[in-house]
């Protein structure tokens, strides 16, 4: 079963009154495309980032396996939303001034977990991400698409994690589509992805643990994501944008 933001919490208060690290594997981070998005955004190649889509799934039954079932996986969203939603965060380091969510059960009424889920998060910054995961969802969208004020990405994410849970390291299986803004207009090419380096996790938590490097995924930053999934849900039932738990905290308490 997964964790709820009042566990997240109880697990963060114990590992500081411990004084014991306590760190996320959110590993993802270190696909092969996500590598690439990161140094693109970072780099300031787009400008200021004020918009970002994530879109995955597709139409067609999800099977009946422990995470189709709501009260073994928390709901759809958890599959994989978490992945998602820390790679939005990631991106984006600003407070998070509130989520809408938009939950929709329609086809697939054999089993108990949502068939789509939507979250829009908006950040004090301006910017705004949509991320949307789906099992009823016929028609063909990019995995990412990030706008900036000078230029935008279109990925499909199709190669970007090549050797998944099976490697370590994964080769680079693919390429974006970058847009760039010039002096005649805009500029368009392809930029392949970097490798994937999921062993990379584990150097970074054994730098914190052996030389005092930051937590790689500290569990503030893991319950952060939580509570976003959390508070899609609950707007979804309210019908309102609603805020995230413990961000008015952020990022006091990134480290």
């Amino acid at each position: 079963m997964c964790l709820n933001i009042a566990e997240a919490t109880q697990m963060v208060e114990a590992a500081r009154e411990a004084g014991r690290t306590l760190a996320v594997h959110h590993n993802r981070r270190h696909d092969g495309n996500f590598r690439t998005i990161k140094e693109i955004v970072s780099s300031g190649a787009l400008g200021e980032v004020f918009h970002v889509e994530l879109s995955a799934g597709g139409f067609g039954h999800p099977g009946h396996t422990w995470y189709t079932e709501k009260a073994k996986s928390g709901g759809a969203f958890y599959f994989w939303g978490p992945h998602a939603v820390d790679w939005v965060l990631d991106l984006i380091p600003d407070r998070i001034a509130g989520v809408t969510g938009f939950f929709h059960k329609l086809v697939w009424h054999d089993m108990t977990n949502e068939d789509q889920t939507r979250a829009l998060i908006r950040f004090e910054g301006g910017a705004v991400a949509d991320v949307t995961w789906s099992h009823i969802a016929c028609d063909r969208r990019p995995l990412w698409r990030i706008r900036g004020t000078e230029g935008a990405l279109i990925d499909s994410g199709a190669g970007g994690n090549v050797g998944y849970e099976k490697q370590i390291t994964g080769p680079s299986g693919g390429k974006l589509t970058l847009i760039e803004r010039t002096s005649q207009g805009f500029a368009e090419r392809e930029v392949p992805y970097k490798q994937s380096d999921w062993v990379q996790y584990w150097h970074d938590l054994a730098d914190h643990l052996l030389r005092g490097g930051p937590v790689p995924v500290s569990g503030e930053f893991g319950r952060r994501v939580i509570g976003v999934l959390e508070t899609a849900e609950r707007s979804a039932r309210s019908g309102h944008t609603e805020t995230v738990p413990y961000e008015d905290q952020w990022p006091h308490l990134a480290g």
